[in-house]
């Protein structure tokens, strides 16, 4: 329910993070591509480790 999951949203930060990018996608398949495209370019297999504030960086330098 919407209930659990805000109250989810305190004990799993990066969860939320996450859900919020994936839920904000436009409609349009182009936008979601690049995003995994994106996604995948940042965090892969070699780079599992890094932070979510790590990976917002690299993405926004990504996309910029």
């Amino acid at each position: 329910s919407p209930l659990q999951w805000w109250l989810l949203d305190r004990s799993f930060p990066q969860l939320r993070f996450f859900a919020d990018k994936v839920l904000s996608i436009p409609t349009s398949s182009a936008a979601s591509e690049r995003l995994w495209s994106i996604h995948g370019f940042t965090h892969s297999k070699l780079r599992n480790r890094l932070l979510v504030p790590t990976v917002e960086k690299l993405a926004f330098v990504y996309n910029n």
